[in-house]
């Protein structure tokens, strides 16, 4: 059943606000008695305001910025408990509500970002990537029994490390050190410079 909606003015909190109610819709409408309950098992101890029924509910229909942790946790809840997601999705999707949210945010305090401030987010973003793309292949490396996959992983994630850190940084060297212990046999990762 489709939750209310508050009535904003176009722009960031309505971006946001859209963004919620269409995970919401993508996640099957799950009711609010549902997802508050649902919240309360996984958190027994925090954001009790959040996660009552009157809570979730404010999240979708009231017009104000929603706590961000809070969101983040809704956001995983709907996209786990009622949509199989895989943990790099619910990953995506919790940075993509962020960037929605600091915008609403910005957007709220009537300053714009400033260029600093911009260049520092789209780092912040680029070092998030990378750091999934290392994740994900440390999962493979302890899941799957299929060698290209563990082998393909740790080179995309070798190559964004790279590209972003230089070969020489610590952090790829690490990299390296352990795509080497999964898969030295069958893949030799490329030491190739920074662009």
């Amino acid at each position: 059943m489709p939750l209310k909606k508050p009535e904003l003015p176009a722009g960031p909190m309505t971006d946001l606000n859209n963004a919620l109610h269409a995970l919401h819709r993508k996640a099957g409408e799950p009711s609010l008695p549902r997802m508050s309950a649902l919240w309360c098992e996984g958190h027994p101890d925090i954001y009790a305001t959040h996660r009552s029924k009157s809570g979730v509910a404010a999240m979708f229909s009231r017009p104000d910025l929603p706590n961000g942790e809070a969101l983040m946790d809704l956001v995983a809840l709907l996209m786990t408990r009622f949509t199989d997601a895989s943990e790099m999705a619910v990953k995506k999707q919790q940075e993509r509500f962020r960037e929605l949210r600091e915008a609403a945010a910005r957007h709220r305090d009537g300053r714009p970002a400033s260029d600093l401030v911009t260049e520092l987010q789209e780092m912040a973003t680029r070092y998030t990537k990378v750091a999934e793309g290392v994740q994900y292949a440390e999962l493979l490396a302890a899941s799957s029994y299929v060698p290209e996959r563990r082998r393909s992983a740790f080179e995309f994630a070798t190559e964004r490390a790279t590209a972003l850190l230089g070969a020489e940084h610590s952090v790829v060297q690490r990299l390296l050190e352990r795509a080497y212990q999964v898969s030295a046999t069958d893949w030799e990762p490329s030491r190739t410079s920074a662009p």
